[in-house]
Order: structure tokens, then sequence, then C-alpha cells
């Protein structure tokens, strides 16, 4: 690269008190030359620190190191590190003197070379032994995931970006603090992990054994690649614990070594197609049999004591429900967390297809292990999802309008009842009752995949009816339910009591199952969950006994102010409110097309209030209802959203869900209904939640139609929805929904 004069950074202020409306002064030219971008991406740190904005305390601090190393003030960037890690031991977290272990490795390692004057390779190499020795495990193994990234993918991540900013001779604060993360990304794992990593691997060696391509034969014949890990200088049999995992990736060797050092066999094991398999990747539909031969296998190893368990999240929670399908002999238990129903939450919703599901195909099928690139390609999956949405095409065209057709997505959805397909893949019905083994439950009540989760644990107690089965359950999203809760999601600062470590949890439960260790004692009885707001776990014995009364609201059809009244009383005057929704009317698409939607869409959606409760009580269980609605059509998909508004104003979101209309009543069987006709519709596969309600709190429901570039468009032929078109929609959908709709709100009320 040629050299230019090295351009100073001023800074133009813009008012906004928080800070993200400023511009900062960045020379197009610096990106061009290597020698001033380093010079003057220094200034831009100092600049970025002169007016820093703090906001969230975890993304605040993890900003604040990562730009004071950049800005070359290591000293400031270490103890700023050190309250990073503080923010994590509040959750009791064993492993967090491990987070930004490559950083403090990097900012320390130039503190020392600068003043002993000695290089940084040596200096490096025994700060890096220094630092690693003082760790924990749980520690030591957060550390070393930092050193599986790839360089050449960090440096492309690096200068990809540079591209997209060398447009401007400026940026505003978010891409500056993005172009700073990135260039120390880079810059600290380029400098740093040449040297470290080879004495990790050697720490790595001494202690385990690993087997890193192991291949298991199916009795069909298939090959399953496979990873085991063992403790190294451990000479009797063990339990083994068994991930069966479709995402491929680094993670694996880090939850098998996790596994092997506290005290058993690590298994992962991946699903056909992936890795070294040579079949084809076809999710979900072979892991019923293919589990029941891996655990097979395991169970003859010469290190197994016979004894195996299961744990794992989303398709891991499935690929666990698949397996005790049958249930193997040496299988003692199963620990499914945010576990996905297979046709029950996706890829459709209580019956509609999401369009999401295509971007999950991608995600897996893309390559023998697991496309991250793509998945996170959110611009890219808005221009498809957006495109489908505006050219009014089928819902069957979204594979061939993102330009590579699916077999898999196409298989789908032929099948858009819960038929043989879907049933076949996974326990149903009678399975349930031959499960007889311990198994614990995890999920949240703003996990994407609770209403699996829970289809499983409900379905399981309803066949087996002494199903020793567990449940725990929380404010945590579908990440936190299998790791570490998020501090704050959606907005909701979680209690301290829910700040638990879930992946300590799973261990101690196989403690409990497979070495006759004590129960974990957040375990008190069969249902255990946190009261949002209450600060306080509860236990119970049945999901019933989590309420002790029941509030039942009707929906009316008097304003007040923008939403429309809810009445506790049921009035014997049938009456409606008249909605007209334009299926053609397409300027309404989505800004991000996977969003949770946490405002109520106002566009398709009336929205009704209660009446302000006088008594603070717990909302506990499940919101069902039914709602009476005559449409001029055929069929049609409902939105549902819950809301909690506080007496200041503020909203709590409880939750969010699509119901076909023709489905509500029998998930196998299509019941289309009868145009210009009053209908009950029930509302029961709803998300579960426990929240403490205030005094001076009200309920909003929102009620509408799902028209979006999220899902399909249910235009009401009575045809099969996937194959309806915007051609069906030439007569707009016309709803009355009638006043003696009801909702049931399960209550604990507070003596």
């Amino acid at each position: 690269m040629k050299a230019i004069k090295i351009l100073l950074i001023t800074t133009l202020f813009l008012s906004c008190n928080n800070g993200y409306g400023q511009n900062l002064y960045f020379s197009k030219s610096n990106y061009a030359d290597t020698v001033a971008f380093k010079k003057n991406i220094q200034f831009l740190a100092d600049e970025l620190l002169k007016n820093y904005s703090n906001g969230n305390p975890n993304d605040s601090l993890d900003n604040l190191f990562r730009i004071q190393i950049v800005a070359t003030q290591f000293d400031n960037a270490l103890v700023n590190i050190k309250k990073y890690r503080d923010l994590w031991r509040i959750g009791k977290l064993s492993n967090a003197n491990g987070v930004g272990f490559i950083y403090e490795l990097y900012a320390q390692s130039i503190i020392l070379s600068n003043n002993k004057n000695n290089a940084f390779p040596t200096v490096c190499k025994d700060q890096f032994k220094l630092l690693y020795s003082k760790l924990s495990y749980e520690a030591a193994t957060t550390a070393a995931s930092y050193f599986d990234n790839d360089v050449d993918i960090l440096r492309k991540n690096f200068t990809d970006h540079i591209k997209k900013m060398e447009v401007s001779d400026s940026l505003n604060v978010l891409d500056a603090k993005k172009l700073c993360r990135l260039f120390l990304l880079y810059e600290a794992y380029k400098n740093v992990l040449p040297i470290s990593k080879p004495i990790l691997q050697k720490l790595e060696t001494e202690k385990f054994i690993v087997q890193d391509s192991v291949i298991i034969k199916t009795k069909d014949g298939s090959t399953i690649s496979a990873l085991v890990v063992r403790k190294r200088n451990v000479n009797k049999k063990l339990p083994s614990v068994f991930l069966f995992n479709i995402y491929k990736g680094v993670v694996d060797i880090k939850e098998a070594k996790n596994a092997a050092h506290k005290g058993f066999v690590g298994v992962i094991a991946s699903t056909r197609g992936k890795g070294i398999s040579p079949q084809e990747i076809e999710p979900y539909e072979h892991d019923a049999s293919d589990g029941y031969d891996i655990i097979d296998w395991i169970s003859k190893q010469p290190w197994s004591n016979g004894k195996v368990g299961m744990y794992g999240g989303s398709y891991l929670g499935f690929s666990q429900w698949a397996t005790v399908k049958k249930v193997h002999p040496a299988l003692k238990t199963i620990v499914p967390q945010v576990a996905v129903g297979f046709g029950i939450d996706f890829p459709t919703t209580n019956r509609v297809f999401s369009c999401y599901s295509l971007r999950w195909i991608r995600y897996v099928t893309n390559n023998k292990t697991t496309d991250y690139s793509n998945f996170s390609d959110n611009n890219y999956w808005k221009t498809v999802t957006n495109k489908w949405y505006k050219s009014g095409s089928s819902f069957r065209s979204l594979d061939s309008i993102e330009g590579k057709p699916s077999s898999i997505f196409q298989r789908w959805l032929k099948h858009p009842s819960y038929d043989s397909f879907w049933q076949k893949t996974v326990a149903y019905k009678n399975d349930f009752a031959q499960i007889n083994i311990p198994i614990l439950t995890i999920t949240g009540y703003f996990d994407d995949d609770q209403l699996g989760a829970m289809h499983y644990f409900n379905q399981h107690h309803q066949y087996n009816k002494n199903a020793n089965h567990y449940l725990l359950i929380g404010p945590y999203d579908h990440y936190g339910a299998q790791a570490v809760p998020s501090t704050e999601v959606d907005g909701y600062k979680i209690d301290s009591v829910a700040k638990i470590n879930i992946t300590d949890l799973v261990f101690n439960w196989f403690d409990y199952t497979l070495k006759n260790a004590p129960k974990p004692t957040i375990l008190k009885d069969k249902i255990n969950y946190e009261v949002m707001g209450a600060n306080m776990w509860k236990h119970t014995r049945a999901l019933k006994k989590m309420s002790n009364d029941t509030l039942t609201f009707y929906i009316g059809t008097e304003k007040d102010s923008l939403d429309y009244k809810m009445t506790t009383i049921k009035n014997e005057q049938r009456k409606y409110v008249e909605q007209e929704v334009d299926f053609k009317y397409r300027d309404d698409t989505l800004v991000n097309p996977n969003q949770k939607l946490n405002s109520l869409n106002e566009k398709n959606m009336f929205t009704y209030i209660t009446p302000v409760f006088k008594d603070s009580f717990e909302l506990n269980g499940v919101i069902v209802g039914q709602i009476a609605a005559s449409i001029n059509k055929k069929d049609f998909d409902i939105n549902l959203e819950i809301k909690e508004i506080k007496s200041n104003g503020k909203t709590f979101f409880i939750s969010s869900n699509y119901f076909r209309a023709s489905y509500t009543k029998d998930e196998t069987t299509r019941l289309l209904l009868k145009p210009d006709s009053i209908e009950t519709i029930p509302i029961n596969n709803n998300y579960m939640t426990s929240l403490k309600i205030s005094v001076g709190s009200r309920l909003i429901f929102g009620i509408g139609v799902v028209k979006s570039s999220n899902a399909q468009i249910n235009y009401g032929t009575g045809k099969d929805v996937s194959d309806e078109t915007i051609k069906d929609a030439e007569e707009p959908l016309k709803i009355k929904w009638y006043n003696d709709t009801y909702f049931k709100v399960p209550i604990f009320r507070i003596k």
C-alpha cells in the first residue's frame, strides 16, 4: 500500500444527549494505508472515550475495555476487564475469570514488553503460562474458547467492514465502536494466537484423550461422525453424556472436554450427513433410529460403564425426544433444554409456517459443518423475505426467490397438518407411556421453542401418569436457558435468584441420575418456576397447582382511549367490531423479518384492555381462551399478543403467538370455517409465564391477523396456504370479532 500523509482526527458534535448522533471525522484515506490506519484509529478510540456513553453495564464495559486497548490505555483496560468479570460473578458463574482472557493477555503482554524492553512473543508466551495456570477449570475452558477463532476469517471480517466504511470521511458512534472492535479482534488474535495456541494444545493433550474422527455405523448402514473425549489417567469405566448435534463446529470439543472434566466420557455425535458422514443432510428425519444406534455403540465401548445420559438445547433437545421414541436400556436420563417441537413450533407455529425455516435449513445444510456466516447475515435474509412478500408469490416459491431450491423446504410444506411425517420423527402419543427414565426439561418464558418443550412435558404426563419428569422454567430466552442466562431479556432485567448457571445444573442432574449424588437443590418439586418481579422460585407438584384462581375477560365493543374495553362479565347482547385486511397491500414490510414483535402491530390488530387491577397477584401458567368470529372466507391466521401495562405507563411483554383458525380444534385435520358464520376458535397452545402483577396494572390483548414477511399469508381460499398467491387477495378479509370472545388468566392470589 502506498504511503500517504497521516490525517489527524477532528470531532464534529451534533446535538444528542446519548452520543449516538455524534459524528467522528475519520478520513477515508486512512483505509488505504496500514500505517495511517493504525495511527489514526488510536485517535478515533481516544475521541470515543472522551464522550463515552454508558448504557447497559454489560455492553458498556464490554465495549469500554476494547476501545481502551485500541487507544493504548492498557492499564485502564485491565481495570475494566476485571469490572466486566465482576458482573459475570453476580450470577455466581465459575467461568468469570476466563471472560476476556485473550484481551487481558494481549494488553498485559504489551505493557510488559514495553516496560522491560523484551520482545512481545517472549513476554506473551510467559504471560500465557502464568495467567492460564491461575484459572479454575471452568474459567480455563472459557479462556480456551477464545483460541478456536480463525485469524483468516477475522481478517476477512475486518477488511469486509472497511470496504463498507471507506466511502465516507466520517463515522457515527456505533460504526466507530464496531470498527474499533473488529480492528482489535483481528489485531489481538493475529499477535497472540500463533504464540499461545501451541502451548494450549500441549496442555490440553496432557489432560485429555481426544478421538475426533470416530465412525459409528447404524443398523441401516449409514455413517455417523462422532467425537469422544476422556480424561487422561482415568482407568475405571465411567458413565457417558452424549450430545446429538446438528450444529457441528468448534463448540463440540469444548462441550466434550467439559463433560470429561466433570467425571464423564464426553461424546458428541453429529447428525446423519454432518462431518465425515457421506449421507445426505436431512434434519430431523433419522434421529430416532440413529440416536438409538449411537447409544448402543457407546454402551459397548471399553470405557463405558453402560450408563448414558443426553443433554443439549434447541435441535439437540428435539434429538433427545427423537431418541426416546424407543428407549435404549443404557439410556438412563435426558435433559432436553428449549427443545424444538418439530411440526409443533418449528417450522410451523400452530400450523403457520415461518420464513425463518428456510434460513435455518441453509444454516445446517449449506456445508458439512454449520454456515454461521449465511445464517447471521440479517440484511441478506431481510432482502429475501421482503422480496417474497412484495412479490405476492406463493410461500412455496420462497426458496426459488432466494435462488436455491430446497427439497427439504418443499418436503416440509407438503405436510400442513400434524400428520405421520412429523409424528414418526419423535416420541408420539403411546411412545411417551414407555418412557420411564428421569427427565429434566429446561425452558424459559421468552424461549422461542417453549411451545415445543412444554408439548413434550405435557404429552409425557398425559400418557405416563407416573412420569418421573421435572420442569425448570424462568425468565430465560432461547440461549439463556441453554447455558448462562442473560441479565436482561427484551428490556427486562431478570431477578437475582434467576441468575443460575444452567450448565452446572445439567451436570448436577447427571451426578444425581448417573452417580447417585443428591438431587440438585433447586428442584424441590416436579414444577420449579421463578416468579418474575417477585425475585423468588416456587415449587409445586403439577402445573395446575401454580394457580389458585382464574380471571375471565370478555372483549368489548366500546373504546377506552385507543383500546377496546374488556369486562369480567359476558354481555348478554351479542355485538362485534369489524376489521378489514387488504392482503394486496404490501408497503408494510417489517424491518427485520425474524424479529419478535415487542410492540403491538396496530395495522392489522385491535387491542383490548382489562380493568385496572386493585390487588396484586401472580399470573401463573398459560392464558387460554376462545375467539368468536365470523369471516367472509374459509380460513385466517390469528396473531395474539399479550402485555402488562403498569400504573406508570410502562409495558411488559408477555407473549406473541400465531394460530391457524382451521387447525385450532385438531392439529391433524384441517377444519375450514364456514364463510359469514359465527365460529368458535379455541386458543389453547399458548405460552406459559409467571409474573407478579402489581396494583394499578392492566393487561392488554392484541388480536389481529398474520400479515408480514415473517410467515405464510393465509388468503382464506381453503387451498393449501403454501400455494395461495396475491391473486387470491382480490376480496379483502372481513372479520367480525364478537364480544363473547374471552380469555382465561390463571392467577395465584397472594394471601
